[in-house]
């Protein structure tokens, strides 16, 4: 059976990604669907502990999902409207976002806190201090600034199915360590050797339960050294520790 010219066009049209009408958007997208994000780091924050996961982030399908980040277990999602979707999609091509910069600020704020938004790769710092309209669009990126109207389902507790588990370095151990009853993280390449372990079901349940504190951080004895350990919850997409390299 033979196809037609049009027939042809639709079907090279839809196996190329970014294919649209005239003047469309065709940024490639990443591996999990991700589009915008939103990460603060500074201030009252917590302390940066690698490969944690964006404060807020949106994906392709809608999906949105907002973690705490002094405790990233207690993460919830939310499936925004196509319409509220477009527009924080649209926002972000307003503001610039799409190509990557820094915002600087020649003002020295004590406690500042600097944010970076990331949209489709590219990734744009706004120190602190810089009090611009980008800023303010990224303070847009929360569950409790969007409205409810613009959600197809409201927040509700995010239950990933698979826990990522890092190992953050101590420069010195303390003596005393609780036994980490599951499997002990093993180096990982594309973190760069960080110890880290996916842990699923059950376990995943466990490790979460097991790290879901604030502060001050437990520490655990497992393959033989004593470890601070963080749980991750992996976000929509990811699947493996290596997959942690890729987030924004």
């Amino acid at each position: 059976m033979r196809c037609v010219p049009y027939v042809l066009a639709v079907c090279a049209c839809a196996a190329l990604a970014g294919c649209g009408p005239a003047g469309a958007h065709s940024t490639p997208q990443p591996f999990s669907g991700m589009e915008l994000a939103r990460r603060t780091e500074g201030g009252l924050a917590p302390v940066m502990l690698p490969y944690r996961p964006p404060d807020f982030a949106v994906f392709g399908d809608g999906r949105a999902v907002e973690t705490d980040p002094y405790r990233p277990m207690r993460a919830r999602i939310a499936t925004l409207t196509s319409t509220a979707r477009a527009r924080l999609v649209s926002g972000a091509y307003d503001n610039g976002l799409d190509h990557a910069r820094r915002i600087r600020s020649d003002l020295r704020v004590a406690d500042g806190q600097t944010v970076t938004l990331w949209f489709r790769r590219a990734t744009t710092t706004i120190e602190p201090g810089a009090d611009t309209r980008v800023r303010s669009f990224g303070d847009e990126l929360a569950f409790d600034r969007i409205a409810r109207r613009d959600m197809r389902i409201p927040p509700r507790p995010y239950a990933p199915g698979r826990v990522a588990v890092i190992a953050v370095p101590l420069p010195s151990p303390p003596r005393t360590a609780r036994a980490w009853p599951l499997a002990a993280p093993q180096p990982t390449p594309e973190l760069r050797g960080t110890p880290c372990r996916t842990y699923t079901g059950a376990a995943a349940e466990r490790a979460g339960r097991l790290l879901d504190h604030p502060t001050p951080p437990r520490y655990w004895r497992a393959g033989g050294r004593v470890l601070r350990l963080v749980a991750y919850p992996l976000l929509p997409g990811e699947t493996r520790c290596a997959d942690l390299a890729r987030r924004p």
